[in-house]
């Protein structure tokens, strides 16, 4: 028995129905998507759900790396942060009377009408780019690194390998930038000497999200 069609496209008018009722909550000139990406960085539930995770979680990303090689547990707190943030856009999409499925097509007309002769996309390539950043790891590394930057301060005791001794070079990763260091005289396999370190500076969900002023229309 063959496969049903699929479901015919949704009438247009309903789009753009949509359209027009989150372009009313949008500032002028801003982008009809401005009501969803405020939806993260004006809820302060957000930020404190997502500040308790960094914080809570800072300590799993103290290790120093020898080889470059990232422990497993980082990549189950960013699946974990990652999460954070899908709850966050359910939430948003709730309060806007909207659904995952409306939000696609929305996207897909933008897209469509932006193919079709105008000049702006409305915004919509800085939105899926600001929704998406949680899930690039690198992205991710660079919020746990801050934390444990602001937390740790700027030195850390570092522990000679049994493969190294004393006056001999030592290569370590810490916070994503690579330290090329000497042992010191003193120090002898499985003993610790301190290194200072630089802070990365810290991020704030505006940076983050990172979407241009001309999305709030600002410009």
């Amino acid at each position: 028995m063959a496969a049903p069609p699929p479901p015919p496209p949704p009438p247009e008018a309903d789009v753009e129905e949509l359209y027009e009722r989150l372009a009313f909550h949008a500032p002028v000139c801003g982008s009809c998507l401005e009501p969803l990406i405020s939806g993260f960085l004006q809820d302060p539930s957000f930020r404190r759900d997502l500040q308790a995770f960094i914080v809570a979680r800072a300590p799993e990303f103290l290790l120093v790396c020898e080889d470059g090689s990232h422990p497993h547990v980082w990549k189950t707190c960013h699946d974990e942060y990652r999460a954070i943030f899908e709850r966050q856009m359910q939430k948003i999409l709730h309060t806007l009377g909207m659904t995952d499925r409306e939000l696609t097509e929305l996207c897909q007309w933008l897209q469509k009408q932006n193919g079709h002769g105008f000049q702006y996309d409305d915004g919509l390539n800085a939105f899926l780019e600001a929704v998406t950043v949680c899930e690039i790891y690198d992205n991710f590394l660079a919020v746990m690194f801050a934390e444990v930057g602001r937390q740790a301060g700027d030195a850390i005791d570092v522990t000679v390998p049994e493969t190294s001794g004393p006056g001999q070079q030592l290569r370590i990763s810490y916070l994503g930038v690579v330290y090329d260091l000497v042992v010191p005289e003193t120090c002898v396999s499985g003993e610790t000497f301190s290194v200072s370190v630089t802070r990365p500076p810290n991020l704030d969900l505006v940076s983050l999200f990172n979407v241009p002023d001309s999305f709030y229309g600002l410009d």
